[in-house]
């Protein structure tokens, strides 16, 4: 029996059915003898010998009733979530992520309710949407598989009964048709009798269509850049940077009462929104933005950050966003477009995003491709939204 009789005589164990890791495909012995002929894990084996793919000693192994030769019982594969290092490359666990669901596990994929995603061995669920109060707005935001379910009678009438119409984009009153006698055209757009465009201070303008220019009752005009720093970004922040910082600088010789915010998202200090300024004027927004530089950060709730600038300053403030964000919409509070598009509506906000998923903004505003002129497109933006 020679150095079997010596090394393996009494491994005369069952086989190991509860291991985690992976065997390594190598012949027992002199290395000679096929998978066929390899002895039962009942039987005494010679030692192994060599080392395997990790670099460690190789031990014999028991798998599927026969013995085999693996590197410490483990062998380099795909890295899972499992506490150990897979591909011996030093590292456990590394840029992994699982599903996630907080909610009661049979409404996923029902109605609204979707699946998050976390990183391996982290309690928290992000992107997720799980269960909530149903609402009238064409979903079904509780996941019982019914939309609006309680809460709608006829498309666009969701209080129960026919009322008295309003000019709110209803059908209050059940008859089919939306606001009607309602509305007003003015500057190229439709608005509700008494709610049209505000007046635009300091543009020389009559912006609200009353006959007068520049009078007292002109609203001011406010922006908020806001802009994506995560690691994703860093090879475009150079040329973003200047673009908005010249952007602002054009919008001061034409609008000099705006009022600026600059903020930053997707860090890892501040991965929702660091404010940079607030309520400055063109002199401070300028040197906010040459503050931005990219830091590694792997999360951008852009939804989040949208909603976060949408409260102008002045209630009745025309107020307008322009966003960088490369990655499609995401959010660390289940906020979804829609959520974002009621926000804006409610403040009168419009948001023009620089982006290479136009897709999850284009509700919110006008969208634009990644490689644009950002100052061109920005500048005719905000002068629209000016009325200049």
């Amino acid at each position: 029996m020679g150095v079997k009789a010596v090394v393996l005589a009494l491994l005369l164990v069952a086989c190991d059915e509860d291991r985690t890791r992976g065997i390594v495909d190598v012949p027992t012995g002199n290395g000679t003898a096929p998978t066929e002929t390899r002895p039962t894990c009942t039987e005494p084996i010679a030692a192994c010998v060599g080392t395997g793919p990790c670099g460690t000693p190789l031990v014999a192994t028991c798998s599927d009733g026969f013995w085999w030769c693996a590197e410490g019982g483990a062998a380099p594969g795909p890295e899972t979530c499992n506490g150990l290092d897979d591909d011996c490359d030093g590292a456990t666990d590394e840029g992994l992520f699982d599903s996630c669901y907080t909610g009661d596990p049979t409404s996923i994929g029902v109605g609204a309710c979707a699946a998050g995603v976390r990183r391996c061995g982290s309690a928290t669920c992000f992107f997720e949407t799980i269960p909530s109060v149903e609402v009238c707005d064409g979903l079904d935001n509780d996941c019982n598989g019914r939309v609006d379910d309680g809460v709608s009678v006829t498309p666009g009438c969701c209080s129960g009964e026919a009322t008295t119409e309003l000019c709110d984009g209803l059908d209050n009153n059940c008859d089919g048709v939306i606001d009607e006698g309602l509305t007003y055209e003015c500057a190229g757009g439709t608005y509700c009798l008494g709610g049209g465009p505000d007046e635009i201070p300091c543009d020389g303008m009559d912006n609200d269509c009353d006959g007068a220019t520049d009078e007292d009752d002109a609203v001011p005009f406010e922006v908020a850049f806001a802009v994506d720093v995560s690691g994703s970004n860093a090879d475009g922040m150079a040329r973003e940077k200047a673009a908005l910082q010249a952007l602002v600088g054009d919008l001061a010789a034409l609008e000099s009462c705006a009022r600026f915010d600059v903020g930053v998202f997707g860090s890892d200090p501040h991965p929702a929104l660091e404010v940079l300024a607030s309520d400055v004027d063109s002199t401070g927004a300028i040197a906010a933005l040459s503050r931005i530089g990219g830091i590694p950060g792997w999360l951008e709730p852009s939804y989040d950050v949208a909603i976060a600038f949408a409260l102008p300053f002045d209630p009745g403030a025309i107020r307008s966003i322009v966003m960088i964000a490369d990655e499609p919409g995401q959010s660390l509070n289940s906020v979804k477009e829609a959520d974002v598009a009621a926000t804006f509506a409610l403040h009168g906000v419009q948001m023009l995003t620089v982006t290479k998923s136009p897709e999850s903004y284009d509700s919110l505003g006008p969208t634009a491709e990644w490689s644009v002129d950002i100052h061109a497109v920005a500048l005719s933006f905000l002068r629209v939204r000016a009325g200049l």
